[in-house]
C-alpha cells in the first residue's frame, strides 16, 4: 500500500514511506498538505504529514511505539491516535512548532480523533471509565462527551464541519444508526 497525492491535470504522486513498506493516506487539507500514516523501518507505524510535494515528517507518539495522523485543516493543525508509554491510545493535536499534545479521555483509558475543524474543533471517539465508547467533541479546552448525549450504545464521531455540527455513529449490539449534533442538539437517525 502507498499513500499518494493527485493534483487536477497531474499525474498520481506516490508519497513514500517512513522507512517501511508502506504508507496510508487519510486526509488533505485545501493546500496540499497531506497525512496519514506509514510503516517504519523498524515495524512499527506513525503518523506522518507532508506539503505533498517534499517527504514525509514523521510527527512522533506519545511515549508509545505507533501513532497515525486521520485529519488535518487550513491551519496544518492534525489529528490523530498515538500511543502511550503503557499501550494505550490517545487523541492527539499536532501543530506545526508546538508538536504533539494528549488530549485525554472522557475517563477511560483510551481515546482517538479523527477529525479537526478549520476553527480547531476536535472530533472522535473516547473510552468512558464504565469502559463504553462515547463520540466526543474537544473545543480546545476540554473534550465533551456526546455520547452522553444520546444515552446509549458505543457512538463514534467521524467528521466535523466550520459550524460545528458533528456527525458519527452509533452502534447497539449489530445495529447502526447516524447522529447529528448541531447547534447544542442532538439528533439520531
Amino acid at each position: 500500500w502507498r499513500a499518494f497525492v493527485r493534483r487536477a491535470g497531474l499525474p498520481m504522486r506516490d508519497l513514500g514511506t517512513l522507512g517501511g513498506g508502506s504508507s496510508y493516506g487519510m486526509g488533505i487539507n485545501r493546500a496540499g498538505q497531506a497525512v496519514g500514516y506509514a510503516d517504519t523501518s523498524d515495524g512499527y507505524f506513525r503518523a506522518f504529514a507532508t506539503d505533498g510535494d517534499g517527504p514525509l515528517v514523521d510527527l512522533g507518539t506519545l511515549g508509545g511505539k505507533i501513532s497515525y495522523a486521520a485529519g488535518i485543516n487550513r491551519h496544518g493543525d492534525i489529528v490523530g491516535t498515538a500511543a502511550l508509554s503503557d499501550g494505550y491510545r490517545r487523541a492527539f493535536l499536532y501543530r506545526p512548532g508546538a508538536g504533539m499534545t494528549n488530549l485525554g479521555t472522557l475517563g477511560g483509558r483510551s481515546s482517538s480523533a479523527t477529525a479537526i475543524s478549520d476553527n480547531g474543533i476536535v472530533v472522535g471517539a473516547s473510552e468512558t471509565a464504565d469502559r463504553r465508547w462515547h463520540a466526543f467533541m474537544h473545543d480546545g479546552h476540554k473534550m465533551v462527551d456526546l455520547g452522553a448525549l444520546i444515552g446509549y450504545g458505543n457512538s463514534f464521531a467521524t467528521a466535523v464541519n466550520a459550524a460545528g455540527h458533528v456527525v458519527g455513529s452509533v452502534r447497539i449490539g449489530d445495529e447502526r444508526r447516524a447522529f447529528v449534533y448541531r447547534d447544542g442538539k442532538m439528533t439520531v437517525h
